[in-house]
Protein backbone atom coordinates (compact mmCIF):
# COMPACT_ATOMS: atom_id res chain seq x y z
CA UNK A 1 0.00 0.00 0.00
CA UNK A 2 2.88 2.34 0.75
CA UNK A 3 4.35 1.89 -2.76
CA UNK A 4 1.09 2.94 -4.43
CA UNK A 5 1.06 6.13 -2.33
CA UNK A 6 4.54 7.12 -3.54
CA UNK A 7 3.51 6.70 -7.19
CA UNK A 8 0.46 8.86 -6.63
CA UNK A 9 2.57 11.60 -5.06
CA UNK A 10 5.03 11.53 -7.99
CA UNK A 11 2.24 11.84 -10.51
CA UNK A 12 0.91 14.89 -8.64
CA UNK A 13 4.24 16.67 -8.84
CA UNK A 14 4.49 16.09 -12.62
CA UNK A 15 0.98 17.46 -13.12
CA UNK A 16 1.92 20.64 -11.24
CA UNK A 17 5.02 21.11 -13.42
CA UNK A 18 2.99 20.86 -16.58
CA UNK A 19 0.48 23.32 -15.20
CA UNK A 20 3.32 25.82 -14.56
CA UNK A 21 4.64 25.37 -18.11
CA UNK A 22 1.19 25.85 -19.57
CA UNK A 23 0.59 28.96 -17.44
CA UNK A 24 3.87 30.53 -18.57
CA UNK A 25 3.10 29.75 -22.20
CA UNK A 26 -0.35 31.33 -21.92
CA UNK A 27 1.16 34.44 -20.32
CA UNK A 28 3.76 34.83 -23.05
CA UNK A 29 1.13 34.37 -25.74
CA UNK A 30 -1.15 36.98 -24.23
CA UNK A 31 1.73 39.37 -23.66
CA UNK A 32 2.84 39.09 -27.27
CA UNK A 33 -0.73 39.55 -28.45
CA UNK A 34 -1.15 42.73 -26.38
CA UNK A 35 2.15 44.16 -27.71
CA UNK A 36 3.97 44.43 -24.36
CA UNK A 37 7.05 42.58 -25.50
CA UNK A 38 7.09 44.15 -28.96
CA UNK A 39 7.05 47.62 -27.40
CA UNK A 40 10.07 46.76 -25.31
CA UNK A 41 11.87 45.36 -28.34
CA UNK A 42 10.99 48.46 -30.37
CA UNK A 43 12.15 50.68 -27.53
CA UNK A 44 15.49 48.92 -27.40
CA UNK A 45 15.80 49.14 -31.17
CA UNK A 46 14.91 52.85 -31.07
CA UNK A 47 17.62 53.49 -28.47
CA UNK A 48 20.16 51.73 -30.67
CA UNK A 49 19.04 53.73 -33.71
CA UNK A 50 19.22 57.01 -31.77
CA UNK A 51 22.70 56.19 -30.53
CA UNK A 52 23.73 55.43 -34.09
CA UNK A 53 22.21 58.69 -35.37
CA UNK A 54 24.03 60.70 -32.69
CA UNK A 55 27.32 59.04 -33.59
CA UNK A 56 26.72 59.66 -37.30
CA UNK A 57 25.83 63.29 -36.54
CA UNK A 58 28.99 63.80 -34.47
CA UNK A 59 31.09 62.19 -37.18
CA UNK A 60 29.52 64.45 -39.78
CA UNK A 61 30.10 67.53 -37.59
CA UNK A 62 33.75 66.58 -37.10
CA UNK A 63 34.22 66.09 -40.83
CA UNK A 64 32.59 69.45 -41.56
CA UNK A 65 34.28 71.30 -38.67
CA UNK A 66 36.22 74.42 -39.68
CA UNK A 67 39.85 73.90 -38.84
CA UNK A 68 41.98 77.09 -38.81
CA UNK A 69 44.28 77.21 -41.85
CA UNK A 70 47.89 78.01 -41.17
CA UNK A 71 48.61 81.42 -42.68
CA UNK A 72 51.75 80.06 -44.31
CA UNK A 73 49.55 77.81 -46.44
CA UNK A 74 47.02 80.50 -47.35
CA UNK A 75 47.13 83.39 -49.75
CA UNK A 76 48.78 86.31 -47.98
CA UNK A 77 46.53 88.69 -49.88
CA UNK A 78 43.52 87.08 -48.23
CA UNK A 79 42.21 88.55 -44.98
CA UNK A 80 43.55 86.43 -42.14
CA UNK A 81 41.26 85.32 -39.31
CA UNK A 82 42.91 86.50 -36.11
CA UNK A 83 42.29 83.96 -33.37
CA UNK A 84 42.72 85.35 -29.87
CA UNK A 85 40.54 86.20 -26.89
CA UNK A 86 39.76 89.88 -27.50
CA UNK A 87 37.78 90.10 -24.24
CA UNK A 88 40.76 89.20 -22.11
CA UNK A 89 43.53 90.71 -24.24
CA UNK A 90 44.58 94.16 -23.06
CA UNK A 91 47.48 95.67 -25.02
CA UNK A 92 47.90 98.46 -22.47
CA UNK A 93 48.90 95.91 -19.83
CA UNK A 94 51.79 94.56 -21.91
CA UNK A 95 54.90 96.54 -21.09
CA UNK A 96 57.10 97.50 -24.05
CA UNK A 97 54.76 95.77 -26.49
CA UNK A 98 56.15 97.82 -29.38
CA UNK A 99 59.80 96.91 -28.77
CA UNK A 100 61.33 94.43 -31.24
CA UNK A 101 63.86 91.76 -30.34
CA UNK A 102 67.28 92.25 -31.95
CA UNK A 103 70.51 91.13 -30.27
CA UNK A 104 72.97 93.11 -32.39
CA UNK A 105 72.30 96.60 -31.06
CA UNK A 106 72.14 98.66 -27.86
CA UNK A 107 68.67 99.47 -26.54
CA UNK A 108 68.32 103.11 -25.51
CA UNK A 109 65.16 104.24 -23.72
CA UNK A 110 64.29 107.89 -24.06
CA UNK A 111 61.25 109.35 -22.35
CA UNK A 112 58.98 109.25 -25.39
CA UNK A 113 60.44 106.55 -27.62
CA UNK A 114 63.02 103.76 -27.60
CA UNK A 115 65.66 102.75 -30.11
CA UNK A 116 68.30 100.10 -30.68
CA UNK A 117 71.62 101.63 -31.72
CA UNK A 118 73.76 99.68 -34.20
CA UNK A 119 77.30 100.94 -33.64
CA UNK A 120 78.62 99.35 -36.84
CA UNK A 121 76.23 101.56 -38.84
CA UNK A 122 76.13 104.62 -36.50
CA UNK A 123 72.33 104.71 -36.44
CA UNK A 124 69.37 102.89 -34.97
CA UNK A 125 68.37 99.48 -36.30
CA UNK A 126 64.87 100.36 -35.11
CA UNK A 127 62.99 103.17 -33.37
CA UNK A 128 59.71 102.26 -31.68
CA UNK A 129 56.95 104.15 -29.88
CA UNK A 130 53.26 104.20 -29.06
CA UNK A 131 51.39 106.97 -30.87
CA UNK A 132 48.02 108.44 -29.88
CA UNK A 133 45.94 110.97 -31.74
CA UNK A 134 46.22 113.50 -28.90
CA UNK A 135 50.01 113.46 -29.24
CA UNK A 136 49.81 114.58 -32.87
CA UNK A 137 47.61 117.62 -32.18
CA UNK A 138 49.99 119.71 -30.07
CA UNK A 139 51.63 122.97 -31.06
CA UNK A 140 55.27 122.57 -30.07
CA UNK A 141 57.49 124.35 -32.59
CA UNK A 142 60.57 122.80 -34.26
CA UNK A 143 61.95 126.20 -35.26
CA UNK A 144 65.51 125.51 -34.07
CA UNK A 145 66.04 121.99 -35.49
CA UNK A 146 68.69 121.45 -32.82
CA UNK A 147 70.40 118.25 -33.97
CA UNK A 148 72.62 116.87 -31.21
CA UNK A 149 74.58 113.71 -30.29
CA UNK A 150 72.85 111.20 -28.05
CA UNK A 151 74.75 110.93 -24.77
CA UNK A 152 72.72 107.87 -23.77
CA UNK A 153 74.40 105.77 -26.45
CA UNK A 154 77.28 104.13 -24.59
CA UNK A 155 79.51 103.81 -27.65
CA UNK A 156 78.74 107.35 -28.78
CA UNK A 157 76.33 108.34 -31.52
CA UNK A 158 76.95 109.96 -34.88
CA UNK A 159 77.51 113.73 -34.93
CA UNK A 160 75.59 116.39 -36.85
CA UNK A 161 78.60 117.24 -39.03
CA UNK A 162 78.91 113.58 -40.13
CA UNK A 163 76.11 114.45 -42.56
CA UNK A 164 77.54 117.79 -43.71
CA UNK A 165 78.09 118.08 -47.48
CA UNK A 166 77.14 114.40 -47.91
CA UNK A 167 74.17 115.01 -50.17
CA UNK A 168 71.87 113.26 -47.66
CA UNK A 169 69.31 114.65 -45.22
CA UNK A 170 69.37 113.90 -41.51
CA UNK A 171 66.20 111.86 -41.87
CA UNK A 172 64.05 111.28 -38.78
CA UNK A 173 63.12 107.68 -38.01
CA UNK A 174 60.67 108.83 -35.33
CA UNK A 175 59.23 111.94 -37.06
CA UNK A 176 59.25 115.22 -35.17
CA UNK A 177 55.59 115.87 -36.06
CA UNK A 178 54.54 112.80 -34.04
CA UNK A 179 55.86 114.47 -30.87
CA UNK A 180 54.50 118.02 -31.02
CA UNK A 181 52.53 117.53 -27.80
CA UNK A 182 55.43 118.96 -25.77
CA UNK A 183 58.68 120.83 -26.29
CA UNK A 184 60.70 118.17 -24.46
CA UNK A 185 59.21 115.34 -26.54
CA UNK A 186 59.91 117.25 -29.75
CA UNK A 187 63.50 117.97 -28.66
CA UNK A 188 64.13 114.24 -28.12
CA UNK A 189 63.49 113.52 -31.78
CA UNK A 190 66.57 115.55 -32.77
CA UNK A 191 69.07 113.18 -31.19
CA UNK A 192 71.45 111.93 -33.87
CA UNK A 193 70.59 108.37 -32.81
CA UNK A 194 67.18 109.03 -34.39
CA UNK A 195 68.71 110.11 -37.72
CA UNK A 196 69.57 108.14 -40.83
CA UNK A 197 71.00 109.34 -44.18
CA UNK A 198 68.03 109.79 -46.50
CA UNK A 199 68.02 111.05 -50.06
CA UNK A 200 66.34 114.50 -50.07
CA UNK A 201 63.66 113.44 -52.58
CA UNK A 202 62.85 110.47 -50.37
CA UNK A 203 62.89 112.24 -47.00
CA UNK A 204 60.84 115.19 -48.20
CA UNK A 205 58.65 113.14 -50.51
CA UNK A 206 57.26 109.63 -50.16
CA UNK A 207 58.69 109.08 -46.63
CA UNK A 208 57.09 112.32 -45.40
CA UNK A 209 53.84 111.29 -47.08
CA UNK A 210 53.89 108.00 -45.17
CA UNK A 211 54.53 109.81 -41.88
CA UNK A 212 51.53 112.06 -42.53
CA UNK A 213 49.39 109.04 -43.38
CA UNK A 214 50.23 107.40 -40.04
CA UNK A 215 49.08 110.52 -38.20
CA UNK A 216 45.88 110.50 -40.24
CA UNK A 217 45.22 106.90 -39.20
CA UNK A 218 45.45 107.84 -35.53
CA UNK A 219 42.36 110.03 -35.93
CA UNK A 220 40.32 106.88 -36.49
CA UNK A 221 42.25 104.22 -34.62
CA UNK A 222 43.31 106.50 -31.73
CA UNK A 223 46.34 104.43 -30.69
CA UNK A 224 48.97 102.87 -32.96
CA UNK A 225 52.32 101.17 -32.39
CA UNK A 226 55.01 102.33 -34.81
CA UNK A 227 58.44 100.87 -35.63
CA UNK A 228 60.79 102.39 -38.23
CA UNK A 229 64.35 101.93 -39.44
CA UNK A 230 66.73 101.39 -42.31
CA UNK A 231 67.60 97.94 -43.61
CA UNK A 232 71.15 97.62 -42.27
CA UNK A 233 73.59 95.14 -43.77
CA UNK A 234 77.22 94.78 -44.73
CA UNK A 235 78.59 96.60 -47.76
CA UNK A 236 76.47 99.74 -47.54
CA UNK A 237 77.83 103.10 -48.69
CA UNK A 238 79.30 105.20 -45.86
CA UNK A 239 79.30 108.93 -45.13
CA UNK A 240 80.81 110.90 -42.26
CA UNK A 241 83.99 112.56 -41.10
CA UNK A 242 84.55 111.25 -37.58
CA UNK A 243 81.98 108.46 -37.71
CA UNK A 244 81.21 106.21 -40.65
CA UNK A 245 77.46 106.27 -41.09
CA UNK A 246 75.88 103.63 -43.34
CA UNK A 247 73.45 104.77 -46.03
CA UNK A 248 70.54 102.29 -46.16
CA UNK A 249 69.25 101.33 -49.57
CA UNK A 250 65.80 100.62 -48.10
CA UNK A 251 63.70 101.86 -45.19
CA UNK A 252 60.79 100.18 -43.44
CA UNK A 253 57.90 101.34 -41.32
CA UNK A 254 55.51 99.01 -39.47
CA UNK A 255 52.22 100.10 -37.91
CA UNK A 256 50.14 97.97 -35.53
CA UNK A 257 46.54 98.63 -34.48
CA UNK A 258 45.26 96.47 -31.61
CA UNK A 259 41.90 98.15 -31.21
CA UNK A 260 39.12 95.55 -31.48
CA UNK A 261 37.35 94.52 -33.58
CA UNK A 262 39.60 95.63 -36.46
CA UNK A 263 42.92 94.31 -35.19
CA UNK A 264 45.39 94.83 -38.02
CA UNK A 265 48.95 95.59 -39.03
CA UNK A 266 50.64 97.03 -42.09
CA UNK A 267 54.26 97.24 -43.20
CA UNK A 268 56.07 99.31 -45.83
CA UNK A 269 59.44 98.75 -47.48
CA UNK A 270 60.72 101.70 -49.54
CA UNK A 271 63.83 102.33 -51.56
CA UNK A 272 65.89 105.35 -50.45
CA UNK A 273 64.91 107.51 -53.40
CA UNK A 274 62.08 109.76 -54.54
CA UNK A 275 58.93 108.11 -55.87
CA UNK A 276 55.57 109.04 -57.36
CA UNK A 277 54.07 105.63 -56.64
CA UNK A 278 51.13 105.20 -54.26
CA UNK A 279 51.84 104.26 -50.64
CA UNK A 280 49.90 101.03 -51.13
CA UNK A 281 52.43 99.90 -53.73
CA UNK A 282 55.10 99.67 -51.00
CA UNK A 283 53.13 97.35 -48.71
CA UNK A 284 54.84 94.07 -47.78
CA UNK A 285 54.35 91.55 -44.99
CA UNK A 286 56.08 92.04 -41.66
CA UNK A 287 57.60 88.60 -42.21
CA UNK A 288 59.42 89.95 -45.27
CA UNK A 289 60.92 92.83 -43.27
CA UNK A 290 62.00 90.38 -40.58
CA UNK A 291 63.80 88.36 -43.24
CA UNK A 292 65.49 91.49 -44.59
CA UNK A 293 66.58 92.83 -41.19
CA UNK A 294 66.89 89.85 -38.85
CA UNK A 295 64.63 91.67 -36.36
CA UNK A 296 61.75 89.97 -34.52
CA UNK A 297 58.88 92.46 -34.38
CA UNK A 298 56.18 92.43 -31.69
CA UNK A 299 57.51 89.34 -29.87
CA UNK A 300 55.21 89.98 -26.89
CA UNK A 301 52.01 89.44 -28.86
CA UNK A 302 50.21 86.11 -28.43
CA UNK A 303 51.93 83.68 -30.81
CA UNK A 304 48.89 82.98 -33.00
CA UNK A 305 48.07 86.67 -33.29
CA UNK A 306 51.67 87.59 -34.07
CA UNK A 307 51.99 84.89 -36.70
CA UNK A 308 48.84 85.81 -38.57
CA UNK A 309 49.34 89.57 -38.47
CA UNK A 310 52.94 89.30 -39.63
CA UNK A 311 52.16 86.96 -42.52
CA UNK A 312 49.45 89.15 -44.02
CA UNK A 313 49.96 91.98 -46.48
CA UNK A 314 46.30 92.81 -46.88
CA UNK A 315 45.87 96.59 -46.72
CA UNK A 316 42.15 96.87 -47.46
CA UNK A 317 41.34 97.97 -43.90
CA UNK A 318 43.95 100.73 -44.03
CA UNK A 319 43.39 102.25 -47.46
CA UNK A 320 39.68 102.81 -48.06
CA UNK A 321 40.07 104.54 -51.41
CA UNK A 322 42.21 104.17 -54.53
CA UNK A 323 43.82 107.58 -54.14
CA UNK A 324 46.48 106.15 -51.77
Amino acid sequence: MAKKKDNKSSNGIQVKKWLYVIAIGVFLYLAYKEGILTDEVHANNDEQVQEGEVKDKKDKQWKNKEIPIDEDESNHNEESHVMYDSKNFDADKIKDLELPNHPDCEVVRHTYYSLCYAEAHEQAAWVAYRLTYEETTGDADRKDDNFKPDDMVQTGSALPNDYSASGYDRGHLAPAADFVFSESALAETFYMSNMSPQAPDFNRGIWKQLEQQVRTWTRKDKTLYVVSGGVLKKGLKKIGKRNKVSVPEYYYKIILDLKAPEVKAIAFLMRNEGSKESLASFVVSIDEIEQQTGIDFFPKLPDVLEKQLEASKNYSKWFRSKQN
